[in-house]
């Protein structure tokens, strides 16, 4: 987040005033996303992958015509 300085022209314009409002509702969004995740991570090999405890659709196998 850029810093806000005293004499800034944006700081006290009705423009900066939005553009902070915005900012915060951003931020606000990106944080109720980071608690709703759920997913675990797991080690595969030397990386670090997210893992879910339930698939939200079963798998199919597709059968090979001869």
């Amino acid at each position: 987040m850029p810093l806000k300085r005293p004499g800034s022209f944006f700081s006290c314009s009705p423009i900066g005033e939005a553009a902070a409002t915005v900012t915060k509702k951003i931020q606000a969004m990106e944080k109720q996303a980071i608690e709703d995740m759920v997913l675990e991570s797991t080690w595969v090999g030397d990386s670090k992958m997210p893992s879910a405890a339930v698939t939200r659709t079963q798998p199919v196998l597709e059968s090979i015509a001869p």
